[in-house]
């Protein structure tokens, strides 16, 4: 009777503590809701998304001295405290669109014509298949060896079956800009959220860009794949698919992860000693004659 006893307050303890907050995710003008919104716990380095609906759940039960970070494609990241919802439940939060001053952006000149069409960054020795984790984005660096400026025309990403996946993954498309000095993707050229749903098999994931009209400069360009579910209550290595497919290179080819943006680090996978394998992201570019 009594091991009943302390059962019984045991649960009502846990249900007294327990919070989930809720509600939505909405643009502070438009008043809209914002689709796949990445929400991340600094201190805890767990997160999720809101979903298509602009919708998030979160639970926060015993993380009220966490930071909640909430960052999504033109808008200002917000960091707010999790003191803030005590004894709150329904919460929406509002962003703040951020106004990029487009110069600073690279645009392809409409007046010059481009005919040659061109696959770069495809090149293939192995096929390895990487589990992808939802919150990751995966990217790497594609150089262009013509010395002259051409136009982005679609993102190629390779991809491979997760057998015994529990949830397919939506795919977020992004384009930076290549930072030499610091060796990473710098500025975002990409400026409207493209997000395609991926197959869990394996095949080619083709996505047109050429609408957008993006410079393939010089020095190259970096591209990133963003796995995004939104599910709530998603454990971190919860298995997701598909899986990325990966490549071995012969010389090192800058690649980097980012886990619910909080920074890039290395993403190069080190295979069978000394060789190094990158995720296979590649372009179809049109250069000029």
């Amino acid at each position: 009777m009594k091991k009943i006893f302390f059962l019984v307050l045991i649960l009502i303890y846990n249900s007294s503590i327990s919070q989930t907050i809720s509600g939505n995710i909405i643009d502070s003008v438009s008043k809209s809701q914002i689709p796949f919104v990445n929400m991340v716990l600094l201190k805890h380095n767990i997160g999720g998304y809101s979903n298509e609906k602009g919708y998030y759940q979160l639970d926060i039960q015993r993380k009220l001295n966490d930071t909640l970070k909430v960052s999504s494609l033109g808008y200002k990241t917000k960091f707010i405290p999790l003191s803030n919802f005590k004894d709150k439940n329904i919460v929406d939060i509002f962003l703040i669109e951020n106004n990029i001053n487009l110069e600073e952006v690279l645009i392809i000149s409409k007046k010059i014509k481009y005919s040659k069409n061109i696959k770069l960054g495809l090149e293939q020795k192995g096929n390895i298949g990487v589990s992808s984790l939802a919150g990751h984005q995966y990217c790497t660096f594609v150089k262009n060896p013509y010395r002259k400026n051409g136009k982005l025309k679609s993102v190629i990403i390779k991809l491979k079956k997760r057998k015994k996946s529990k949830y397919t993954a939506s795919l977020r498309i992004h384009i930076y800009e290549y930072d030499e000095k610091e060796k990473k993707p710098k500025n975002e050229l990409l400026l409207e959220n493209v997000i395609i749903k991926a197959k869990n098999k394996k095949y080619s994931l083709i996505v047109d860009l050429q609408k957008y009209n993006i410079l393939f400069p010089k020095k190259g360009l970096c591209i990133g794949v963003e796995w995004i579910v939104s599910k709530t209550g998603l454990k971190k290595f919860t298995k997701i698919g598909p899986m990325l497919r990966y490549t071995y290179i012969n010389k090192i080819i800058p690649s980097w992860t980012n886990y619910q943006n909080r920074g890039w680090k290395n993403g190069l996978m080190k295979y069978e000693g000394n060789k190094f394998a990158k995720p296979i992201l590649g372009i179809e570019v049109l250069m000029p004659k």
